[in-house]
């Protein structure tokens, strides 16, 4: 029997695929938030209605995790 070490998974690309997996998570939840937040922004823009502050502050948090794509 012999072993192919070529499909052997190191830990350090274990651990890359981790942070990756991570990053991938992270990005799709700011997405997700911005995505169900837009409204708000929208009604902002148009009605004048202002834009809670958590809710600015989350927005801008999501911003910032996407614009290290």
């Amino acid at each position: 029997m012999t072993i192919d070490f070529t499909k052997v998974i190191t830990a350090e690309a274990r651990e890359r695929e981790r942070r990756q997996e991570a990053q991938d998570q992270a990005q799709a939840e700011a997405r997700a938030l911005l995505t169900e937040t837009d409204w708000m922004v929208i009604r902002a823009a148009e009605c004048g209605t202002p834009l809670p502050e958590a809710i600015r502050d989350a927005r801008a948090g999501a911003r910032a995790v996407l614009s290290d794509e």
